[in-house]
């Protein structure tokens, strides 16, 4: 299983659900790497819950909920767990492609996501 390190920064806003980086970007990339293959934007609604109980699994005092004060909980995230933390990469596999998933979520279906 391939580990990554990520900004606890990064994992934090995958367990709040509050944008903790500059970047959503980076966010976007780390849940690929969570679940295991490419996640279109679209696709990350579905995935998300997938991410966050993963990082849990690791990380089980990751702060879980949406916090009063982003800024300070970014930096109490550094303070705690310094630059980097290791996340083993997800097993997950597509069950639609991207396009299907796509079609699913402009008609309102939940079928944005993969298995594991």
């Amino acid at each position: 299983m391939d580990n990554r390190s990520f900004d606890p920064r990064i994992l934090g806003s995958i367990t709040t659900g509050t944008l903790l980086v500059g970047s959503f970007g980076d966010v976007h990339e780390a849940i690929e790497h969570i679940v295991g293959h490419p996640v279109w934007t679209h696709e990350i609604p579905g995935l998300f819950e997938t991410a966050r109980a993963a990082v849990l699994k690791h990380y089980p005092d990751m702060p879980a909920t949406e916090p009063t004060d982003f800024r300070e909980c970014a930096e109490d995230l550094v303070k705690r767990y310094g630059d980097a933390l290791p996340m083993p990469k997800g097993t997950a596999t597509r069950d639609k492609s991207p396009l299907a998933t796509l079609q699913d979520a402009v008609a309102g279906r939940n079928g944005a996501h993969g298995h594991g």
